[in-house]
């Protein structure tokens, strides 16, 4: 002990450990230290070891602070239906009535924006200008990622006994591997999608010779990006992978959260109009899934989703899920069928690009983790039913 006392053994264990035998712990505390608990000194012998003294442990004397028990905690798929609807409700209280104001404010005290102009103009990068509209929109995507984090860090304590780092968002320099490896599997992914359409004759790719800096405007358009994809992240492959994976395994975690993400989606431009755009968004969340899967952490599927959205909007000038870019690199003119291209919605609503995700895939899958190794092994230790 750091005080330097000596422990005085009650005398029913010193008797039984002078004869021989084999001292019993007390059930709770050897239930707790099976569960990973610590054990807690209680104030009356912290004060006897701190006055020099020796203190004589009994069974009120040695508390242990434990840790959720698996068998405490709600099913997986319960966990996840709470936390949907209450990051639904968060997430929409947070855009109506704290980041898109808090920005607004903000970016007005900068002197950003000029005053007059009503919120939804504020946010129109034609009405606005691209050197306006970035910094605004960059301020609401902070708000509500930090809105997100907050929400999945005390309902990962509350409801999965998980900190951040468990639910996928690992410390340590390991996401910088995983940074090229996103954006070279982004790049692969449409530039197999264009030359595909290209040879087909459906895309027709022409240089936009853009008003900005090439790499800034790539620089600046990834810093805007990655905030909103960590979002949707942290949703869908963070909190509802997690608790999916207790009650379904990790397939059908991957499967879950999929349907989660391209949920999310359905409120987007354009939506109704193509019928494949949700089974497009559905294998898109399974192929993010994957990347959380064989990664085991929720680094490679930020930057993964992040690349996604640079490369199709930023970069080709498609639609991103029913949004379009205010600004590109190139234009991809569509002649093919929707049905093909996904239209106006873009690829995401298209057989094309759900055609070159299977590929991909499995190219995913050649790049698994070895079990226990890496940023947050790909093995999740299961926590109960």
């Amino acid at each position: 002990m750091e005080a330097g006392g000596t422990p005085a053994v009650p005398g029913e264990i010193a008797a039984v450990a002078e004869a021989g035998g084999t001292p019993v712990v007390p059930a709770s505390i050897a239930a707790a230290i099976e569960a990973g608990g610590r054990p807690v000194v209680s104030g009356e012998v912290t004060d006897r070891l701190e006055a020099g003294g020796t203190p004589a442990v009994s069974g009120g004397a040695v508390g242990c602070e434990q840790p959720l028990s698996p068998s405490r905690l709600l099913p997986g798929w319960v966990s996840a239906l709470i936390y949907a609807g209450l990051f639904l409700v968060t997430f929409l209280f947070a855009e109506v009535l704290f980041t898109a104001p808090l920005a607004l404010l903000t970016a007005q005290a900068l002197r950003l924006t000029p005053s007059g102009l009503s919120e939804r103009e504020l946010f129109d990068p034609a009405v606005l200008g691209l050197e306006r509209w970035i910094p605004l929109v960059a301020l609401s995507f902070c708000g509500k990622l930090w809105v997100v984090l907050t929400l999945t860090a005390w309902l990962g304590r509350r409801l999965e006994n998980r900190s951040l780092g468990e639910l996928g968002l690992t410390r340590g320099i390991a996401w910088l591997g995983e940074l090229p490896l996103g954006l070279l599997l982004a790049a692969l992914l449409f530039l197999w999608q264009v030359g595909a359409g290209s040879m087909l004759g459906w895309y027709h790719v022409q240089w936009m010779a853009p008003k900005y800096h090439p790499a800034g405007l790539v620089g600046v358009s990834f810093l805007l990006l990655l905030p909103a994809a960590a979002v949707e992240e942290v949703c869908c492959r963070g909190f509802l992978y997690t608790a999916l994976e207790r009650s379904w395994g990790r397939w059908g975690a991957v499967i879950g959260s999929a349907l989660a993400f391209a949920s999310l989606h359905s409120f987007n431009p354009d939506f109704a109009q193509h019928p494949l755009a949700f089974a497009g968004l559905l294998l898109a969340g399974i192929y993010l899934g994957m990347a959380r899967l064989v990664r085991g952490s929720l680094w490679l599927p930020i930057v993964l989703h992040t690349g996604w959205n640079l490369l199709e909007g930023p970069v080709f000038g498609l639609p991103v899920s029913g949004l379009r870019p205010p600004a590109s690199l190139l234009e991809v003119t569509v002649s093919g069928p929707d049905f093909w291209t996904g239209g106006s919605f873009g690829p995401e609503a298209g057989l094309l690009l759900c055609v070159n995700l299977i590929p991909h895939c499995g190219l995913l899958w050649l790049l698994r983790r070895p079990p226990g190794t890496g940023a947050g092994s790909a093995e999740t230790p299961e926590r109960g039913a």
